[in-house]
């Protein structure tokens, strides 16, 4: 492994005659860093720490490679209060902890992920890859996470699965763990808070305890649950502290039966908003709050809370969209041959997909740069890593039919390119760059199909009608899609992107198509909205029993809508043509592509 130094004087500010920080602390000498993620303690740096002319000196002398390269940036005390800033491919990330002797107990993270976290002296010199990631042992724990894991692979194995009678076995299977995980997980969780109340690991117990809607414990367990976890997270800080209470608020707030203690664990978060508390997390405290109010009737305090929220989300937006994307994309000087053939990139994400950031920024700095008729842009979220609200059957669909499994991924004109990656936000430009290369290479072959593309919108009405002319070998696999598009979607997920373009809401008419038989031919599919939104929050509500949403938000305002059609070639699943109507700017708009 490779070591990697960082020298960084850090002054203490000390009233004359006291002792210096490490003198007082007895600090010198090297420690760990690590922080606890669920049950999975993340041995993440090795910083040694002297004392040079009455002030703290920090060197970084190991950190875990796979968590990507790591450098100290500073570290400072306050009185007791140590705070240590790591930049990595995250961006920068914050410890905070009260001074211990050999240990500190702490928070680390940054504004949408703290996690509990510990600074402990060690004779280590370096962190090899196996001593990279550790398991807190807790066999009750450990069990309980083999029966939930093993019902969802049953289920993930049946979705992969063509064959009938082997899907209906794995099915059945699935079934079966799910009755198992119902009978036995909830009393070994149940196990975990009572018998090891001072490990991190009550967090990810209790928590999966709390989001088991199905199960049904008294009011007075609930209490009891919540006084733990609360109590657990004060050895590890304030700010892990006010986490810990939104996030009890925002479970709670899911339970039909806990709406009052929801309320509580809310307004505690709330006093912890202070003037200096990042303007992302009073919106998540205010939020949880707000929901609270909403279910209780509280109209004059919640009128107050949403007002804040909007105030608070609108200067939120102008600094996101200010800085992003975050580099300059050059403009597009025109195609070299004579073309009017539409490209079509399709991307495939996910709000809670970290390595996607590069991949979705790129993304959207081509959608500044090329104009419909030359490339449309579709954007299709999946359940990747996790529960993404803006997933739909439709995009699920559209992922089998291309048999992408991760994300990002990605496909131009139908062709899904070997992936590639994504990565941090400093990578956007560099898959910017790559994207736009393939799509200008694809701008000069020429179009082998014109299409007309109209659509209206009255109410929630949208009426579409494509016409299709001069289709080469016409049949079965040769078919015309019609592609609801949501321009812009607010929502801040797991990877803090806080808007997302060209969101695939739904396929009118069906995500399989409609079979192209005649050179020559027109088809119409019609598109109620609030049926559509209906249809949503139905499929949103389903998913979430098996697998809970992280936040409440489900931005399905519908607006900025635009309709694509695709002419695609599903034997080889080239798209042949692609136009792209606006329903943002009046009645109705027509797009011909010859």
């Amino acid at each position: 492994m490779s070591r990697v130094t960082w020298l960084l004087c850090v002054g203490v500010a000390i009233m004359a005659g006291a002792p210096t920080f490490a003198a007082e602390r007895g600090l010198e000498g090297t420690y760990e860093l690590s922080f606890f993620a669920g049950s999975t303690e993340v041995h993440l740096a090795l910083i040694h720490f002297e004392t040079k002319d009455g002030k703290l000196v920090g060197n970084l002398v190991g950190h875990n490679t796979r968590m990507g390269d790591l450098k100290l940036s500073s570290a400072t005390q306050d009185g007791k209060a140590l705070r240590i800033k790591v930049k990595g491919p995250r961006g920068e990330q914050v410890f905070e902890g009260k001074l211990g002797s050999d240990k500190t107990l702490g928070s680390f993270g940054d504004e949408s992920s703290i996690y509990p976290a510990q600074l402990a002296k060690t004779d280590l010199t370096e962190i090899s890859a196996a001593q990279g990631f550790s398991s807190v042992n807790l066999p009750a724990l450990t069990k309980a996470q083999q029966l939930s894991s093993k019902r969802f692979q049953l289920r993930s194995q049946a979705s992969r699965e063509q064959d009938k009678e082997k899907k209906a076995e794995l099915l059945k299977k699935a079934d079966e763990a799910d009755k198992v995980a119902e009978k036995e997980v909830p009393g070994l969780y149940r196990e975990v808070l009572e018998k090891h109340a001072d490990s991190p690991a009550v967090f990810q117990a209790g928590f999966n305890l709390l989001k088991d809607t199905k199960y049904k414990p008294a009011s007075d367990d609930v209490r009891k649950w919540t006084g733990v976890i609360a109590n657990a997270a004060n050895a590890y800080g304030t700010r892990y502290e006010a986490d810990i209470n939104t996030q009890l608020a925002e479970i709670l707030g899911n339970r039909d039966d806990s709406n009052n203690l929801a309320l509580e664990y809310a307004k505690k978060a709330e006093k912890s908003i202070a003037h200096d508390t990042p303007a992302e997390f009073q919106v998540r405290v205010l939020k949880a709050l707000a929901k609270v109010l909403r279910k209780s009737n509280q109209a004059s305090e919640l009128k107050d809370v949403d007002s804040r929220i909007a105030k608070l989300d609108a200067a939120l937006d102008r600094e996101y969209l200010a800085k992003m994307p975050p580099f300059k994309p050059a403009g597009f000087p025109g195609r070299k041959a004579k073309s009017d053939r539409v490209i079509v990139m399709e991307l495939f994400t996910g709000a809670q997909c970290p390595p996607c950031v590069a991949a979705d920024a790129a993304f959207d700095g081509l959608e500044k740069v090329f104009k419909p008729m030359d490339v449309v842009l579709l954007q299709y979220h999946l359940h990747i890593p996790g529960p993404d609200p803006l997933t739909n059957p439709d995009t699920v669909a559209r992922a089998k039919f291309y048999k992408v499994s991760s994300t990002p991924s990605t496909a131009f004109n139908g062709k899904v390119k070997p992936r590639t990656g994504g990565g941090p936000l400093s990578n956007a430009e560099n898959k910017y760059r790559e994207y736009r290369d393939i799509i200008e290479s694809l701008l000069e072959d020429p179009a082998s199909v014109h299409l007309t593309a109209t659509a209206h919108r009255q109410g929630d009405q949208i009426k579409i009608k494509a016409d299709v002319a001069g289709l080469p070998e016409p049949g079965d696999t040769k078919r015309l899609r019609f592609v609801l598009v949501e321009e812009a979607v607010r929502y801040v997920g797991g990877n803090r992107l806080r808007f997302h373009h060209q969101v695939v809401r739904a396929f009118p008419g069906g995500v399989e198509g409609i079979p192209l038989k005649q050179k020559d031919s027109q088809h119409t599919a019609t598109v109620d909205v609030n049926t559509l939104r209906k249809d949503l929050v139905k499929y949103l509500d389903e998913s979430a029993k098996d697998r809970p949403y992280p936040n409440p938000d489900r931005p399905l305002d519908l607006k900025n809508l635009k309709v694509v059609v695709l002419v695609q070639d599903d034997d080889s699943k080239e798209i042949l043509q692609a136009a792209e109507v606006d329903l943002g700017g009046g009645p109705g708009h027509q797009v011909t592509i010859r």
